[in-house]
């Protein structure tokens, strides 16, 4: 890609591509199926076609009808006879073709008032081997500037070159797989359907191993720290559940009796800890903090925000306010405690010049890896040097399958069933007919002095999107219920405003809190009892599910309304499976399935999980499969230097060295 212009390279960079091999794995989203070869004489109407034929006559003129507009006129003849093309705005055409040049046209011909037409076709000049027609052409995500058959041409000058197979041939063979090359060439320029389903499976092969070994190459380094066995004494424990408000539930239970035999060795936990929205993980944090601080260490819990850090402050202030033990909140704009045994804060416990002398374990909120530099930092903020245990805590599920490839280097627990107390969260879609009702139900609930929140997905007006913004929403709210305290609350907004907004929520202060996915993780307002979700169709099930989750925190009776606009088929199904369905892991799978890794978690969040662009997840055969040679090759990687250096790419993109 060296002699790629400078607009061209910065275009491509847009989209990802920084290199051949990026150049190679930007895969289509779709195939034009040109293959229908036919004379004009006999070429239907309104039907994918192409025609090989020679250019008769061609010109350009401006339209008489609109100014900025041109035209260029063509005629084309074959054995059969003759037939007009035209294409809008692409004068540069006339330079590439001239009278008596052979041509291939791919299109759709359609009647006009001036006959038979080939509108806009897309055309190259006819040889043995064409890309752009006369085949299953390719269709490719792009950018501003960067036309189809520009990628489709350096795609095809990138395959032109022999491309080295990473895999051995004996893998190869026995996994009844094509060669890479010819997957590449398949997946980009497919002679049939058949043949881009066989070069999805090798494909998918590729990603899914990569992944096994990338997990089993992290697993080994975290393996090989040393970490603080931690001496915990039952009874200790037994003290902090006999003071808790509530009973814990079996599958908190379990997490609890994973995570308290982890602390106890001399090598590092890495566990992650999956609960649906709800199911109770602060818990099951504390009890493990409280273990650390009992036993004379520090324990700190790392949140993605302010709000949420501030949230998980206050509540563990509440859990261990028998037990008299300070805890600490260390933020951008706090700094309460910073000796206390355990601390809460955001990533700022990371820069901040603060040490903890006594550190053994450490809990991410949110994040669902931790990576190898990261460790070494909070390596470095404690005199013991180190490797604290970790434990990794998600509300966003994770189905098993994906869990098991994605974090292979974790161990898992699942709280997968919610306190006995919560009642079920009613979702209702809404749709422009229905949404005078979905205010006068909000009404009623204000008039219970419950609370709401509204979610949209932009801060502030934008004339050139149709999504609903907070400012809009705030607007359109306060015409609909003028009697209603509103207050709004964004990313935007400075830590202690939003600070401030959110007491004022606690407090019951505000009736309706309009934001946006701000308050998607964590917070927690037991008087909330409704959660509007606007133009809920750009969101994933996943985020949806989290935003649901802010609801439903107590013994009333609580709702989630799904509002769009749209009225497509594929829209309406996807939401409508979001109505019927409580479970965040169903709902992932769903997703993951249907929209890819990005979709469910967020293109910030996916991380490692970007790397699927072919590999279904729910292929528990192939997942099972590559998991097997995984095992096989991950003993004697050292044999394969081609295998070594695809894991160590990965390694390095995702920042884990």
């Amino acid at each position: 890609m060296t002699l790629i212009s400078k607009p061209i390279t910065s275009r491509l960079a847009a989209l990802g591509i920084h290199n051949t091999n990026d150049l190679l794995h930007h895969y289509p989203d779709r195939y034009e199926d040109y293959s229908t070869l036919v004379n004009i004489a006999e070429a239907p109407l309104d039907t994918a076609i192409t025609i090989q034929a020679v250019i008769k006559k061609i010109s350009s003129r401006k339209s008489w009808q609109r100014r900025q507009f041109s035209l260029v006129d063509a005629t084309v003849t074959d054995n059969s006879g003759d037939i007009k093309v035209v294409w809008f705005n692409q004068n540069y055409i006339t330079e590439q073709l001239k009278v008596g040049t052979a041509v291939m046209l791919s299109g759709k011909i359609k009647q006009t008032k001036y006959g038979k037409q080939l509108v806009n076709p897309v055309f190259e000049k006819a040889k043995q081997d064409t890309v752009h027609t006369g085949r299953l052409v390719p269709h490719y995500p792009t950018t501003y500037r960067l036309t189809q058959k520009h990628l489709r041409y350096l795609i095809n000058q990138a395959l032109a070159k022999p491309i080295l197979d990473w895999l051995p041939d004996t893998i190869i063979e026995s996994n009844d797989l094509i060669s890479s090359h010819e997957a590449l060439r398949a997946i980009h320029f497919p002679e049939t359907i058949k043949a881009v389903s066989r070069a999805k499976h090798r494909l998918a092969f590729d990603e899914l191993l990569t992944m096994q070994l990338v997990s089993q190459s992290i697993k080994d380094t975290v393996v090989q720290e040393q970490a603080q066995p931690i001496t915990i004494d039952q009874t200790i424990l037994k003290d902090f559940t006999d003071h808790l408000p509530f009973i814990l539930t079996n599958g908190q239970t379990q997490a609890i009796t994973e995570i308290v035999q982890d602390l106890q060795k001399d090598t590092p936990m890495n566990r992650l800890l999956e609960g649906d929205v709800g199911a109770g993980k602060t818990v099951v944090a504390a009890l493990a903090m409280y273990a650390c601080a009992k036993a004379g260490y520090q324990a700190i819990l790392m949140a993605p925000t302010e709000v949420l850090a501030q949230q998980h402050f206050d509540k563990l202030i509440q859990l261990f306010k028998p037990f008299n033990i300070p805890i600490g909140l260390i933020t951008a704009h706090h700094k309460v405690y910073p000796t206390a045994r355990l601390v809460v804060g955001t990533h700022a416990l990371l820069t901040t010049k603060n040490t903890f002398p006594k550190l053994t374990l450490a809990i991410i909120d949110e994040q669902h890896r931790f990576g190898v530099s990261q460790r070494q930092s909070l390596q470095q903020k404690t005199d013991l040097k180190l490797t604290p245990h970790l434990l990794s805590m998600t509300a966003t599920p994770i189905p098993r399958t994906l869990a098991l490839t994605a974090y292979g280097d974790l161990s898992l627990s699942i709280i997968d069933e919610l306190p006995k107390n919560r009642k079920p969260i009613t979702t209702q879609l809404i749709t422009n007919s229905t949404r005078a009702e979905m205010y006068k139900t909000i009404a009623e609930h204000i008039k219970k002095k419950q609370q709401i929140y509204i979610v949209a997905p932009r801060i502030a007006e934008d004339e050139t999107s149709d999504k609903t913004s907070v400012e809009q929403e705030a607007k359109r709210v306060q015409a609909e219920l003028p009697n209603a305290k509103l207050a709004v609350i964004h990313g935007q907004l400075k830590a202690k405003d939003k600070h401030a907004i959110m007491e004022q929520f606690r407090a019951g202060n505000i009736d309706i809190l309009v934001s946006t996915t701000v308050i998607e993780v964590g917070v927690d307002v037991p008087n909330a009892t409704v959660m509007v979700i606007e133009n809920a169709e750009i969101f994933g099930l996943a985020q949806l599910h989290q935003l649901r989750g802010r609801v439903g925190r107590s013994d009333k009776a609580s709702l989630c309304f799904v509002c769009t606009e749209l009225t497509y088929p594929a829209v309406l199904k996807r939401l409508q499976f979001f109505v019927t369905h409580s479970s965040g892991f169903a709902l992932a799978e769903y997703d993951l399935e249907r929209r890819g890794p990005g979709a469910v978690y967020g293109q910030a969040q996916s991380g490692f999980l970007s790397h699927f662009k072919i590999a279904k997840l729910s292929d528990h055969k192939l997942v099972t499969q590559t998991q097997q040679v995984a095992t096989q090759l991950y003993p004697d990687l050292d044999k394969y230097p081609n295998i070594q250096h695809k894991v160590q790419q990965v390694l390095d993109i995702i920042h884990l060295e």
